[in-house]
C-alpha cells in the first residue's frame, strides 16, 4: 500500500506546509538524512504528533506503530493500515507484531514510534521509555533516530522539530547487547530526549 501512503502525503503536503510552517533543528547543527532501516522515536505531546514527524522527516515513508484502540472506528481500521501504520496491543504485544516491525526495518524501512506509550504534555519531562523498542532495533540491526517535538500553543506558531544524531547500537554494545545494556541504553535515550527538548526551548 505504499502508493496509497504516497498519494495521501502528496495531497496533504502543500496544505500542511502552509499550516504548520515546519522548522527543523538539527542536534549539533549537522543535518541528518538517514538511509536504510531505522527506528525513529519521539516524545508524545498530542494527537498531531504523526503529522509533526511526517513534516520533520519528510524524505522517508513512516511505518507508525499505533495501539489497537486507535482503530476503534471502521474508517480508521480501513485507513490507517493502508497508510503503513502497524497496530499493536500496548499491554501485551504479540510476537507477530514484533516480527512485523523488525521485518519492516530489515527490509530498509523506517519504523516510527512513541516509546512513552501515551501523551505527555509537560515539555520538561518525558515518560518512561520501554526497552522493547531497543530489542526491535537490535533484532533488525538498525540505528535509532531520536526526535523531539513540541505541540503548537497557537495556530500562528511554527511547528518545530529537533532531530538528533542516529545512535548505532552495535557500535556501542556489539551485535548482541545484554539485558543490562539494553536497560542502560533505554535510560540514555530518555536523557537524550530531555536534551533535545531543551534545544526546542532555546531555539
Amino acid at each position: 500500500m505504499k502508493w496509497f501512503y504516497d498519494l495521501v502525503v502528496f495531497f496533504c503536503a502543500l496544505p500542511g506546509l502552509l499550516w504548520f510552517r515546519p522548522k527543523r533543528i538539527y542536534e549539533g547543527g549537522k543535518k541528518v538524512r538517514v538511509k536504510g532501516g531505522v527506528l525513529t522515536i519521539a516524545n508524545h505531546v498530542g494527537y498531531c504528533d504523526p503529522l509533526y514527524l511526517l513534516y520533520g522527516v519528510p524524505y522517508r515513508r513512516h511505518h507508525f506503530v499505533c495501539t489497537e484502540d486507535i482503530l476503534s472506528s471502521r474508517f480508521r481500521k480501513w485507513f490507517l493500515p493502508k497508510c503503513l501504520c502497524i497496530p499493536i496491543d500496548r499491554d501485551n504485544m504479540s510476537m507477530d507484531s514484533f516480527r512485523k516491525i523488525v521485518g519492516v526495518m530489515k527490509e530498509g524501512g523506517m519504523v516510527t514510534m512513541f516509546p512513552e506509550g501515551h501523551i505527555v504534555r509537560d515539555d520538561s519531562t518525558a515518560g518512561q521509555f520501554k526497552s522493547g523498542m531497543i530489542l526491535m532495533a537490535v533484532q533488525a540491526h538498525v540505528p535509532i533516530l531520536p526526535v523531539a517535538i513540541r505541540e503548537r500553543k497557537h495556530f500562528w506558531n511554527r511547528m518545530r522539530v529537533v532531530i538528533g544524531q542516529p545512535i548505532d547500537i552495535e557500535a556501542l554494545y556489539g551485535p548482541r547487547p545484554s539485558f543490562a545494556q539494553v536497560d542502560e541504553l533505554s535510560k540514555k535515550l530518555y536523557i537524550k530526549e530531555l536534551e533535545l527538548q531543551k534545544l526546542l526551548e532555546e531555539k
